[in-house]
């Protein structure tokens, strides 16, 4: 099963929030900066990881995850 986790890096005075689509410890995917909103980035991965969205829809579902937020 895929796992959705956040991903952070720096971005000056910030921390650029992302998701990992991972499985059997590798990254099949990975969307490196979708907000500075850690809570809101890491709700979205428990929404992915929970509702077991497939890799096939990962970035729709994150753009319409956006698009609602």
């Amino acid at each position: 099963m895929t796992q959705y986790v956040l991903t952070e890096k720096p971005a000056g005075e910030f921390r650029l929030c992302g998701l990992a689509a991972v499985e059997n410890d590798r990254i099949l995917d990975e969307l490196t900066d979708i907000s500075i909103d850690r809570s809101l980035v890491c709700h979205m991965a428990e929404t992915l990881t929970r509702c077991e969205v497939s890799i096939v829809h990962f970035r729709e579902v994150v753009e319409d995850l956006l698009a609602q937020a």
